[in-house]
């Protein structure tokens, strides 16, 4: 089998093109040892078996997060081939990778991809002229039209790189007094009969010219006193360091190159771009617009997901658990209560998030593929750089806003472990949509007259004490034993439409791959919940849950929800999900409430007509409505027993004050189990306690701080 691995920037189409040329054979999985993302391909082309590897984007070779992985991979791995693919709309960015992986000595070709794209914006690119500087096979490649694919295939089966590895000398020329200085610098190492790593001579030499700790680290002391000494005595300029003077110098290599090999014919090759970027990239409209369009974009995720959300929510708990009670009536209670509340809710539970996870992961990728993503996080840079972090950590706050899991998840794209870390304990505090239905119940039964205010209150509160988190973590340098990058380097690409089948395709494979990690520990949390509730006797109100609550109510009198039995008895349950607190007060409420459901809802028919009523409202959603949504407790769903109910978990001239620090402590309190999950699978256990620490320590201490302060400026 041969293995090929393709390296470029970020938002090259490398997905994309590995995709095409492998029939979607692709494959979801995560490095060893870390969480970014991996896909792969393994598939067959004219008997020849081949497996090709996604590298994660980078524009350097650094120890930096996802850069790392592909630093590593094409240092230390084995592999036949590094399939460079860069953007042909703009090589004057993408040929500086090429010029570092050419440094390896390794089989390796050129595809310049976009190629779609470089004919309409009327540009002219010399492959022949191009093939002869770099020294390497050199093809012109669409992903979207899937052309140049079958070449570049044709080309990998019959080439014998065992054979190629062997004849490979590419010369770099940089300038006199640095070849010099590299040449000095390779003669040492052969002197001193330094071991060579895998990776080569010249690449080490090279590294050891920038001075890259990672490589220095494996120089003894005597030899690199050596090679300090030829750097310091070469006629290199003392006014930048060595590594600024190799970047400059490739710089200038790639825009001589580019005049010699690209005709413009006076086309300006980002007119429709360029056009876009001076309204959106504005100093004063920019950040308004982008922002406006990205919470406009979500809540209109929400919104075509909600039909599907109730679809699958009354698929499960009405149609399923209707036939499945038949089937399993006269069995023991406690294993009929296992199935229907435990299994089967559990099931439930973690599959009304597909739908949303799938439109979220959607609109990821249309971001992402039409350039808008990147301008967000342009945009957004300096106002994080505060907090120590940079624009793209905004975007999962945005996210965050909806759901927790996806925004967990979009932490990916983010440089350092810090960044990373510190963005996921933010984003427990951003109030995610699960939360509404909360505020919706005790908005209704306690702040009829000012809902609106009060929920806009909260969002604010949640954000206030995520910013206040980062500025701690900053001021105590928590998580800087992670590497953090000095600078943000962001490509900034021009505007496209992204390509539906492969979009849809990468969708799905993600989708696929989540749920595929988080089911197992879901279930296992969720089921522990239902036992805390249902044994010793199956009685909710005589549940171990309830003992518990009995047990730990004094420690909650600060809070000024205390006393309510309910009200602590559906903290656990709002950890498994935060909609179950309603659920939960229904239960231990001494309110009768009765379900009126449809009979239509038990046939497989009406069951088949939800779906297309769902897909109906779904595409009606889609049309430009409001984007309050996403921030709006409706109240519509809450029935009169419910909110009966819930009006009576708290009493008192002070029963606003009690319900308000409840739902701050709701707010804060650690997200749903599927969160917690993500987050397991994302940091691992002690990232994970870490976070349930913090999030059970926050919500009390600002609960309890608005509660006696509230009392005392009311009520005193």
């Amino acid at each position: 089998m041969k293995k090929i691995v393709f390296l470029g920037n970020p938002n090259v189409g490398k997905s994309a093109l590995i995709n095409a040329m492998s029939n979607s054979k692709i494959k979801v999985g995560n490095w060893p040892g870390v969480t970014v993302e991996k896909l792969e391909a393994n598939f067959t082309y004219r008997n020849e078996e081949l497996s090709f590897v996604d590298l994660p984007g980078t524009y350097n070779f650094t120890n930096d997060h996802e850069a790392k992985i592909t630093t590593d991979v094409l240092l230390k791995a084995e592999y036949d081939l590094i399939v460079n693919v860069v953007d042909a709309t703009n090589l004057e960015r993408n040929l500086n990778i090429t010029l570092l992986a050419r440094e390896l000595q390794k089989p390796m070709i050129l595809l310049l991809n976009f190629d779609d794209d470089v004919e309409k914006n009327g540009l002219l690119i010399d492959i022949v002229k191009l093939q002869k500087y770099l020294q390497m096979p050199i093809y012109k490649t669409s992903a979207t039209k899937k052309t140049g694919l079958n070449q570049v295939l044709d080309y990998i089966v019959n080439t014998d790189f065992n054979k190629l590895k062997t004849s490979i000398d590419y010369n770099i020329y940089y300038d006199n007094d640095i070849d010099i200085t590299v040449a000095n610098i390779i003669e040492v190492l052969k002197e001193d009969e330094i071991a060579i790593p895998s990776y080569g001579i010249k690449f080490l030499a090279y590294r050891l010219f920038e001075k890259e700790p990672h490589y220095t680290a494996i120089i003894n002391e005597i030899t690199l006193a050596k090679i300090n000494r030829i750097i310091n005595n070469s006629s290199i300029s003392l006014q930048e360091s060595s590594s600024s003077q190799l970047h400059i110098k490739r710089y200038e290599q790639i825009e001589k190159v580019l005049k010699h090999i690209i005709d413009k014919k006076g086309v300006s090759r980002y007119r429709l771009t360029h056009k876009i970027d001076r309204v959106v990239l504005n100093k004063y409209l920019g950040l308004p617009i982008l922002l406006l369009f990205t919470i406009y974009f979500l809540s209109l995720v929400f919104n075509v997901s909600s039909p599907f959300i109730d679809w699958i929510d009354g698929f499960v708990n009405v149609f399923l658990n209707h036939h499945i009670a038949n089937i399993i009536q006269g069995a023991p209670d406690w294993f009929q209560a296992m199935i229907l509340d435990g299994l089967l809710a559990g099931v439930g539970g973690v599959l009304v998030f597909a739908p949303l996870m799938y439109f979220i992961y959607l609109l990821m990728g249309i971001m992402e593929e039409s350039g808008v993503m990147a301008r967000i996080a342009f945009l957004l840079d300096r106002l994080m750089r505060m907090l120590g972090l940079n624009g793209k950590s905004f975007i999962s706050m945005i996210i965050g806003f909806g759901c927790t899991v996806p925004a967990i998840i979009s932490t990916r794209t983010l440089e350092s472990e810090k960044s990373r870390k510190v963005t996921a304990i933010m984003l427990n505090f951003v109030s995610c949509g699960a939360r509404l239905p909360v505020y919706a119940l005790f908005g209704a039964a306690f702040f009829s007259r000012s809902l609106g205010l009060v929920v806009a209150s909260l969002y604010i509160l949640g954000l206030f004490i995520a910013i206040i988190a980062a500025l701690i973590m900053k001021a105590f340098k928590i998580y800087d034993n992670d590497e953090i990058p000095e600078s943000f380097t962001i490509e900034l690409p021009p505007y496209r439409i992204p390509e539906a089948r492969i979009l849809f395709k990468n969708v799905n494979n993600r989708l696929k791959g989540f749920f595929k990690r988080v089911m197992t520990i879901i279930m296992v949390v969720l089921f522990a919940i239902w036992a805390l509730g249902y044994f010793p006797n199956g009685k909710t109100d005589e549940s171990y849950l309830v003992r518990a609550t009995n047990f730990v109510q004094p420690i909650f009198a600060p809070t000024g929800f205390g006393q309510s039995q309910a009200a602590i008895a559906a903290l656990p349950t709002a950890i498994v999900a935060k909609e179950a607190v309603v659920g939960t007060i229904q239960t231990l409420s001494s309110v009768d409430i009765a379900e009126d459901i449809d009979p239509n809802h038990f046939t497989i028919q009406g069951q088949f007509l939800g779906l297309l009523d769902a897909f109906k409202n779904g595409v009606i959603n889609i049309i430009p409505s409001h984007v309050t949504s996403l921030f709006t407790a409706d109240t519509s769903d809450v029935d009169d027993n419910t909110l009966n109910a819930a009006s009576q978990i708290f009493s008192g001239e002070d029963a606003q004050l009690k319900a308000y620090s409840y739902m701050v402590f709701i707010l804060l309190l650690t997200p749903c189990a599927v969160a917690m999950a993500t987050v397991r699978k994302e940091f691992g256990n002690k990232f994970l306690i870490q976070t349930i620490i913090i999030t059970l320590i926050v919500p009390y201490v600002v609960s309890t701080i608005v509660f006696q302060v509230g009392h005392f400026l009311l009520y005193s």
